[in-house]
């Protein structure tokens, strides 16, 4: 059932982190893997939705969870994209390159009365592992986190949806995680700035006023 004109699966996509020379080719930081449904395509042609979305466990999970309770969206108002995976290098987390993937494949891929579903799993726990209180903790960490970019759970499952064009939707900026102040500068870092300053001052011809000293000079 694969194809270009009612689905389009394994789309991905990389974040590259450009370093300085020799590493021109840049360092992967990211990466993300989606699944675009036309509903108004498979509506218009008569396609059983749930042939579409049954090829794998994954696909038929969304359309039980979502397709089947969402009447817009069965009537073809629009994509849906699924965010099968994300991401983000361990080194480079806590940054928000996440939430900057999901919302780049929505605004590439996804139109304005469309919707992005996402199973927020820890990727811990995806071999297998007992689904214990670490996992509840992370899995809870995880819809908080999701729903910085307006996702909200879907009752009775274990997605998160969010629409285009809702009204109220967070900006990426808005959703993006707050940078800490940088450390405040210890006395030596302060005197050696200072001494830089003066020092472009002195190059520059400027006549220093009173008060001030060239500590080269001292």
């Amino acid at each position: 059932m694969d194809g270009p004109d009612f689905k389009r699966s394994n789309m991905t996509g990389k974040l590259m982190f450009n370093g300085e020379p020799p590493d021109v080719q840049g360092t992967k930081v990211g990466f993300i893997a989606v699944t675009q449904y036309r509903m108004h395509y498979i509506t218009d042609n008569g396609i059983d939705m749930r042939e579409v979305f049954d090829e794998t466990d994954e696909a038929y999970d969304a359309y039980t969870a979502i397709v089947s309770r969402w009447d817009h969206l069965a009537e073809g108002g629009g994509d849906l994209q699924v965010v099968e995976r994300v991401t983000v290098d361990p080194a480079h987390r806590g940054h928000g390159l996440g939430l900057f993937m999901i919302e780049a494949a929505n605004k590439v891929l996804n139109g304005h009365l469309s919707a992005q579903v996402i199973h927020p799993s820890p990727l811990q726990y995806e071999h297998g592992e007992p689904l214990d209180e670490a996992f509840a903790a992370s899995q809870a960490k995880l819809r908080n986190h999701y729903g910085r970019l307006g996702f909200e759970p879907v009752e009775n499952t274990e997605y998160m949806l969010r629409w285009n064009g809702a009204h109220g939707q967070p900006s990426l900026d808005q959703a993006m995680p707050a940078r800490p102040p940088p450390p405040p500068e210890s006395a030596a870092e302060k005197a050696a700035s200072r001494e830089a300053s003066l020092k472009i001052l002195k190059d520059l011809g400027v006549r220093l006023p009173p008060g001030y000293q060239d500590t080269n000079n001292n």
